[in-house]
């Protein structure tokens, strides 16, 4: 596959969430500081990055080991050896519900079956596409869930990402019936179901990912003919009227083949190109995230913790790693900050500025300036404490204090491990 890769199934939010206990359903608590309350940040700031330093950082990002990343033309010269492993990098997870009820062997023997490993032919037939509706990516393809309580598939351990509509995939392999599809994403691989796809060549796939006039949705999400699409989508555009673009929507024909349909995207939920990189556009940007829903890997068109940042950068045109242990790998300015009293890591955070991304293990969130002499963050949290006593489950992306409370008692600025920034 040309990099050696450590894959990591989604771990997303793994260390505050599970932790946290925040699996348990029930009413959610909205908690944080509503849109309305947070402070601007003032004034207009200058351009971090202009369109081609940011070329230039996604350039480098794709290019650097172990970050998920793949430049999808590259992957035309796979051979049948390589998509195997990518196959078999995913092993099932130790988890006892599968479907609602106990786990079994018989479970495991036909998890393992549906890859279809004995059709893998060399050599490997890889073809290209574009995502017409989103589209659940599966460590295996099946539907059926993998939970740790039986009640509960809120947390589906099968669960790994979503591909957005307009994204395009090399799609390397398929199942028995046809139904799935094992497709590499340009941030992740796995399998999704087939009718997501519209099968073209590789030339027309990048005919309309590289499209020169586009269109960026810039609201958390937009509803067009049914489909959510979500922050970060990028569609060509062929025209504009009043109050709309005029976006070319992927569709996939009754043979399975790629095609186009015009509709009107609302001028006041998406950008003709690119937003300017400003900290003040990044952080307006994630509060336009306050509210959304979280969800374990994308699921049912939410978000996680990493995925909203995906999102907020995608405006920008800045791609990087899905996951949270892959972002130190990517092109962004890292400070370590191991070692540093909570102090000494709140004055490289101010340092950095508004709109940098502060990690955890397993979590992920946006420094969004201070107020009343208090450092916030914006982040896509399942349960945290404000000062340290029960957990409140809130489920959605919040504006909180940097210095809230994890499962156990223990405070994020102890667990703050890094501050990543593209500049």
């Amino acid at each position: 596959m040309g990099k050696k890769r450590r894959w990591i199934p989604a771990v997303l939010c793994l260390a505050i969430c599970f932790l946290a206990g925040c699996m348990d359903s029930g009413k959610q608590e909205s908690g944080g500081t509503e849109p309305s309350e947070i402070p601007a940040v003032q004034p207009a700031l200058p351009v971090i990055l202009d369109g081609a330093q940011i070329q230039e950082k996604n350039r480098i990002s794709f290019g650097m080991e172990d970050n998920g990343m793949e430049d999808l033309e590259a992957c035309q010269f796979w051979d049948a050896d390589q998509v195997r492993a990518m196959i078999e990098a995913y092993s099932i997870p130790d988890y006892p519900f599968y479907g609602g009820r106990p786990r079994t062997e018989q479970d495991d023997r036909a998890l393992l079956a549906s890859r279809n490993l004995e059709a893998l032919q060399d050599p490997a037939e890889i073809r290209f596409g574009v995502i017409v509706s989103n589209a659940d990516m599966r460590a295996f393809p099946v539907e059926t869930a993998l939970t740790e309580e039986a009640s509960s598939a809120e947390f589906d351990y099968l669960q790994e990402t979503m591909l957005g509509i307009g994204e395009g995939v090399a799609v390397c392999h398929q199942t028995a019936d046809g139904s799935y599809s094992l497709v590499q994403g340009y941030q992740y691989r796995g399998w999704i179901q087939t009718d997501c796809i519209a099968f073209c060549s590789l030339e027309e796939m990048k005919a309309y990912l590289d499209a020169a006039d586009f269109v960026v949705i810039t609201e958390a999400a937009v509803e067009i003919r049914g489909q959510k699409l979500r922050m970060g989508t990028r569609l060509p555009v062929s025209g504009e009227g009043e109050a709309e673009w005029y976006a070319e929507l992927p569709v996939r024909k009754e043979d399975g083949s790629f095609g186009t349909e015009t509709a009107g995207i609302p001028k006041n939920g998406s950008s003709k190109g690119y937003l300017p990189y400003t900290e003040e556009n990044l952080v307006g940007q994630a509060r336009k995230m306050l509210g959304q829903p979280y969800g374990w890997g994308d699921r049912n068109g939410n978000w996680d913790c990493s995925s909203t940042m995906n999102g907020i950068f995608r405006c920008f045109g800045i791609l990087m790693p899905r996951n949270t242990s892959q972002l130190t790998s990517s092109a962004a300015s890292v400070t370590d900050l191991s070692g540093m009293s909570a102090e000494e890591k709140r004055s490289a955070v101010i340092r950095s500025g508004p709109g940098s991304m502060i990690l955890i293990p397993g979590h992920v969130v946006m420094y969004a300036g201070e107020e009343n002499g208090r450092s916030m963050i914006i982040h896509n949290v399942a349960a945290y404490s404000a000062e340290g006593g029960a957990m409140k489950t809130v489920m959605q992306c919040q504006y909180t204090p940097m210095d809230i409370y994890a499962a156990g008692g223990v405070n994020y600025m102890d667990l703050y491990t890094a501050v990543i920034r593209f500049e």
